[in-house]
């Protein structure tokens, strides 16, 4: 065991790299839904330059997704020296530390790659995968950080109030009820003036900035009461294993939830995005897609099932009776899905708006280190309880 200190900076720069690397992914999002993939044609310099002309807009929307991954790389590398130096013997730290460190050497060079080649769907798919691997190791970490030692910063605490977090909610679902309504009723021909005057063009515009504004937001609230609900989830797990069905499950989650990434990525890079008009069935498709319909289709099919899964979980956890604090992880895992599933149900009916798109793969993203904290949890939780016993 290593000191408390040591633990705590741990989970600080685990914390650290992981909410980088989360931010990394959606100003890629931003970068590649707003068309400025090759703003800086050339790498690792821009035009040739270190820093680009102040003045080139979109070579600074490329630029900063380069700015950004600079600093969650150097998180990265400095958590893997720190498990280097402490943590050399706890598997479940250093190895996923490694790995995760590895796996950004390549996420380099494959961006480097991506550029040169002038983007290719399938490298851009292969960098989707393996971000989505330094992401889900991150995780690991923080999950054994959280696991061995009580770690509560003020300012995750701000933020896990319950009444703040309900209302997020509730305002949120309105919105998206609000703005997928409106796109059905667009269809049967809406009148000009939506709400006091102003154009519907206008009204849907200010529900949409609002909308990713508060869905930000709400993902936040839910992230921070994961990470700090994480060490009661694992303090009951083996209250919650006795159920049989939860230990086989929970594996299985994990991996569905990165197999639908993998899904979802491939939908984008292949140009199946609107290949089904509706939601949530398939609707009247055009004729001679059939295999980019196929393509949508097994994204979805798989979103549904995992989400089947993920319902399950809720339920498992909010019925255990054990604590509050697990229910409240419960209720943040169930906020991220339906955000994600709401923001799948935008990108069709709203026909792929610029903000739906690029937080999809961010929420997705925490979808994603939800399911594998809650594993690790699972994995590890009694295990600690039964070194403290003896």
């Amino acid at each position: 065991m290593v000191a408390q200190g040591y633990g705590s900076r741990l989970a600080v720069l685990a914390l650290t790299s992981l909410f980088s690397t989360i931010i990394l992914i959606l100003v890629g999002g931003v970068v590649r839904v707003t068309g400025n993939g090759l703003g800086c044609p050339d790498w690792p310099l821009c035009y040739g330059q270190a820093i680009p002309p102040i003045l080139h807009r979109g070579e600074w929307v490329e630029f900063s997704h380069r700015l950004v991954g600079l600093v969650a790389s150097a998180q990265i590398v400095l958590l893997l020296i720190l498990a280097w130096r402490h943590y050399r013997g706890q598997k479940w730290i250093f190895r996923p530390a490694l790995w995760a460190t590895i796996f950004l050497v390549f996420q380099i060079l494959l961006g480097g790659i991506h550029v040169i080649l002038e983007i290719p769907p399938l490298i851009g798919w292969i960098h989707t995968a393996n971000a989505m691997l330094i992401v889900g190791l991150l995780a690991v970490v923080l999950a054994a950080a959280l696991l061995s030692v009580e770690w509560r910063p003020k300012t995750l605490l701000l933020l896990v109030n319950q009444k703040i977090f309900l209302l997020l909610a509730v305002i949120n679902s309105v919105l998206y009820l609000m703005l997928l309504g409106a796109s059905y009723a667009f269809r049967e021909g809406v009148s000009s003036n939506c709400f006091l005057g102003f154009s519907c063009d206008g009204t849907m515009a200010v529900l949409a900035n609002l909308t990713a504004i508060l869905s930000g937001v709400l993902l936040a609230v839910a992230l921070s009461n994961v990470v700090m609900y994480t060490s009661a989830v694992g303090s009951d797990a083996g209250h919650l294993l006795r159920r049989r069905t939860v230990g086989v499950v929970i594996p299985w989650i994990v991996v569905a939830v990165y197999v639908l990434l993998l899904t979802g990525s491939f939908v984008t890079r292949s140009g199946a995005s609107l290949a089904c008009p509706s939601f949530p069935l398939c609707g009247s498709a055009p004729l001679g897609m059939s295999v980019l319909i196929n393509i949508q289709l097994l994204h979805r099919y798989t979103a549904y099932g995992v989400s089947a899964l993920l319902l399950l979980i809720v339920y498992w956890l909010s019925t255990a009776h054990i604590s509050r604090d697990v229910t409240r992880f419960a209720y943040s895992l169930l906020a991220i899905l339906l955000l994600q599933v709401s923001l799948g149900a935008a990108n069709i009916l709203l026909k792929l708006p610029m903000w739906s798109r690029a937080l999809h793969l961010t929420v997705g993203a925490s979808l994603w280190v939800t399911v594998v904290i809650m594993w690790v949890a699972f994995t590890l939780g009694p295990k600690r309880i039964a070194r403290q016993q003896n």
